[in-house]
């Protein structure tokens, strides 16, 4: 916003706002910008998620593959680690919430 200021002998100093922007955008100097639409923003938003969701779950899936390939190169089953970091997490150490994480997710 600008503020003009008018003098009048009779009114004095009169101040009044405007937006200088728009005043030049009226008068062609400056181009109205052209905003999308909400329908096009929301559904744009939507393509978004989904693509996070699929990247998403390719991570989980490679992740959770090269734990399985890891447990099996070292000979433990998915029970046990399963029940080591149930352990952890019922011990409250510092690293529980990780344990928990693996958890929730085997």
């Amino acid at each position: 916003m600008a503020v003009c200021y008018r003098f009048s002998e009779n009114r004095g100093i009169k101040a009044s706002t405007f937006d200088l922007g728009l005043v030049l955008e009226r008068v062609g100097i400056l181009p109205r910008p052209s905003l999308p639409s909400f329908n096009t923003l929301h559904s744009r938003a939507q393509e978004s998620k989904l693509e996070f969701s699929e990247m998403h779950g390719k991570f989980v899936e490679t992740v959770f593959g090269l734990l399985e390939k890891f447990l099996a190169e070292i000979g433990v089953s998915q029970e046990e680690f399963s029940s080591v970091c149930q352990q952890q997490v019922m011990s409250g150490g510092k690293n529980a919430f990780v344990f928990q994480q693996v958890s929730l997710s085997t």
